[in-house]
């Protein structure tokens, strides 16, 4: 987490069978506790999050007793929330919440009528809803439970494995704690492996063996066909049908798919390819050195909505003959003024009109430490200050004026 503490999550043999288990460590290695959650088959975790909220661990179980068993043990010292309790097929998926102590707070299986995984968690940092991605058994009558208006509510053709997605808000308890659940199926086999969130929007990364025409590959994508190749999508999970998928691209072929990380606009993808082919522009590596060479596939896949300005807030007023002095905060003139659905993001103003016979305007970058005539702007030629803490104005009014200056800048 932010502290330098770590969190694992996976499996340990108990002689009988794997259970699954989740260790905290401090900042210098050191074991602060092991939880191992008490199934009777075989479980293993195969993702962990950080949240909010807590710890945020999925996984694989054949344990009918898991959730159970948790309820039964925990509830006499905490009360621990759940979703589903019981096991829907031979193995479910599961999700956990576990607090600072390594206590379950939350716990449900996840999964349909099938042989169901979950590979993948991803944590909203502002709300709290857990994000996650597996594969279930679907297109041959099986049953998964999707959410009204989500991406894909249903998969034709033959039975096979397809992918996932389901947010989970962990503070409900019961069917109330599932709030979207979608496919992510072709006409193939559709296998996410890793799940993360930023710019507000879930990023889905997977292998894919589907054409585009039945995947849910957008007209700006990088690739456009598939032969096992990795897949990214960018999904807002707003319950808008079709219009939930903001992006989606194939990349390379012949492919193992790993773990997903985002930074800024940026999303990076982690995998395996066994022939060369697969880099471009400058890299590190461009080209395959061994039988199977570790791959490294950065994308920028956010679309850039134009930002709104509702107003301006007027600044404080200016005394006659006045040299300027320190002006005013740049970001005091827009707080609360702009609206951005890819926030966060920096903010700033492009001014370009500033001239007025009533005195002169001026700029800092520096926190008013040195000051800069703004000069002549147009709308193709402006001047771009940030809204931050160092980005000031001034203005500097004419000598013996006196009153009210209307549109003295536009930006």
């Amino acid at each position: 987490d932010a502290s330098g503490i770590l969190y694992v999550a996976g499996k340990n043999h108990d002689g009988l069978s794997n259970d699954a288990s989740v260790g905290k460590y401090d900042t210098v290695g050191n074991e602060e506790w092991t939880n191992e959650l008490p199934g009777s088959g075989e479980d293993e975790a195969t993702g962990i999050a950080v949240g909010p909220q807590g710890i945020y661990v999925v996984g694989n179980t054949t344990s009918g007793g898991l959730i159970s068993s948790i309820l039964s043990i925990l509830n006499i010292l905490k009360p621990v929330l759940s979703g589903i309790t019981v096991l829907s097929g031979s193995q479910d998926g599961f999700l956990m919440r576990l607090d600072d102590e390594g206590d379950v707070r939350y716990t449900t299986y996840l999964g349909g009528s099938g042989t169901d995984t979950a590979t993948g968690v991803a944590i909203d940092p502002s709300s709290g809803t857990a994000y996650v991605v597996g594969t279930v058994r679907a297109g041959g009558g099986e049953t998964f439970t999707t959410t009204a208006g989500a991406l894909q509510t249903s998969v034709s053709g033959s039975s096979r494995d397809v992918g996932y997605l389901r947010a989970y808000n962990t503070t409900q308890s019961g069917a109330g704690s599932l709030v979207y659940s979608t496919f992510l199926a072709g006409d193939a086999s559709d296998k996410p492996t890793g799940v993360a969130f930023g710019q507000n929007r879930v990023l889905v990364y997977g292998l894919s063996s589907s054409e585009a025409d039945d995947f849910h590959i957008t007209a700006d994508a990088l690739q456009t066909t598939s032969s096992d190749s990795m897949f990214l999508l960018v999904i807002n999970p707003a319950g808008g049908g079709a219009s939930d998928l903001q992006y989606g691209t194939f990349y390379s072929s012949s492919v193992t798919t790993g773990g997903i990380a985002e930074s800024g606009n940026h999303v990076y993808l982690v995998g395996s390819r066994g022939s060369g082919g697969a880099s471009s522009g400058e890299v590190y590596q461009p080209d395959k050195r061994g039988p199977s060479d570790a791959l490294v596939v950065g994308i920028a896949p956010f679309p850039n909505n134009a930002p709104g300005l509702s107003g301006a807030v007027q600044p404080p007023a200016v005394l006659e003959d006045s040299t300027g002095g320190m002006g005013f905060l740049v970001s005091s003139l827009i707080a609360g003024q702009v609206t951005d659905a890819d926030a966060p993001q920096r903010q700033g103003i492009a001014i370009t009109l500033s001239a007025t016979p009533a005195g002169t305007w001026e700029s800092s970058t520096n926190g008013g430490t040195s000051w800069a005539a703004v000069g002549t702007t147009s709308v193709t030629s402006a001047l771009l200050l940030a809204a931050d803490s160092q980005s000031r104005l001034g203005f500097v009014p004419a000598a013996n004026f006196a009153g009210t200056v209307t549109n003295a800048l536009s930006f």
